[in-house]
Order: structure tokens, then sequence, then C-alpha cells
């Protein structure tokens, strides 16, 4: 009787552990047909003499929003003149996701219709921390962001102050990208 029950939980236990597996590894190579996808995108461009879209040139306080970013566009990203980045795909393990980490940018990722609903000009505010994106806010809206980022900032600035680092990014946020508060 006893082994039976033992068997039972050992066969839940291990077919838990091969659905989390599953989903895990399923995001984690999907993140990678990514890549090869930009690679192939790049060569075909170079190849055909397409000129692509220069993300290094965007202006201060520009919201990037895009279907994917590839890992070549996201390294061409200026951070001082990127205020933020939406995408409709994406993930932790994404390219977009740990650059924008590392650059301190806020990043919202997997919005549906992203792109069908953000216009060229139009005022947005995002929270990466939460994954918050409103597009064109209203006053009091804007107002709480606003807020939100003076938070932040006192935050930042008592972390600066009690331990000595530049910022807080990637170690006490758990890897997520930091809140700021732009119009786009």
């Amino acid at each position: 009787m006893r082994k039976s029950r033992q068997r039972r939980h050992s066969t839940r236990c291990l077919s838990r552990q091969q659905r989390y597996l599953h989903r895990y590894l399923m995001s984690f190579l999907q993140q990678r047909a990514t890549d090869f996808r930009d690679i192939k995108a790049r060569i075909l461009k170079i190849l055909l003499g397409i000129e692509d879209y220069d993300i290094s040139a965007a202006p201060a306080g520009t919201v990037l929003v895009a279907h994917d970013l590839t890992p070549s566009m996201t390294a061409g990203i200026v951070a001082e003149n990127i205020a933020g980045i939406l995408t409709e795909v994406g993930g932790r393990t994404s390219h977009s996701a740990i650059l924008a980490r590392a650059m301190e940018i806020p990043a919202v990722l997997s919005i549906d219709g992203i792109c069908t609903s953000v216009k060229n000009g139009d005022r947005v505010v995002l929270n990466g921390t939460s994954g918050e994106a409103i597009v064109n806010p209203d006053a009091e809206t804007e107002q709480k962001f606003a807020e939100l980022l003076e938070e932040y900032k006192k935050r930042e600035r008592a972390l600066k102050e009690i331990c000595g680092c530049a910022n807080s990014i990637g170690r006490r946020h758990k890897g997520r990208a930091c809140m700021q508060y732009r119009k786009a």
C-alpha cells in the first residue's frame, strides 16, 4: 500500500516537473527562433540592397512600438533617446527584454495589438515594473505616473546612499526593467 502511494506521488511530481520544463523550454526555443529569423532577414536585406530603419536615429523621448524588436534592432538603440519599449511579442528571455534591462529602458512586452493601438505621435506612459502601458492618458493618469516616477527615483537615491551602487536595476528588482515615466 505504501509503495503504491509513493509511486503515485512520484509520478505526479515528475509529471508536474515535466510540464514545467516543457513550458520553459518552449519559451526559450521560441526566443532563439526569433534570433535566427533576425539573422536571415539581415542577410537578405544586405543581399537585396534593402535599406533598414536606423533606430539609433530615433529622437529623444521616443517610445518604440513594434511587433518584435530583433537583437540587431535592439543593439542599435541609443538608451538616452528611448523612453520605453512596447512590443506585441517577446518574453523575459528575449534579447529585447535582456538588453532593455541592461540599458535601464522600461519595456512592456507581449501586448496584443499594440502596433494597431499606437499611432505615431501618440502620448504613452509606461511602467516596466508593473507591466502597465497607457496610450494617450488623461492628465490625472499622467500625474499618477509622474508621482510613481518620483517615488522610484527617491528609492534609487536611497539605495545608492546605502550601498554605494550606481543603480539597482537587475539586482534588486529581480531582473525587471525600472519604472520610468516619459511622454512620447
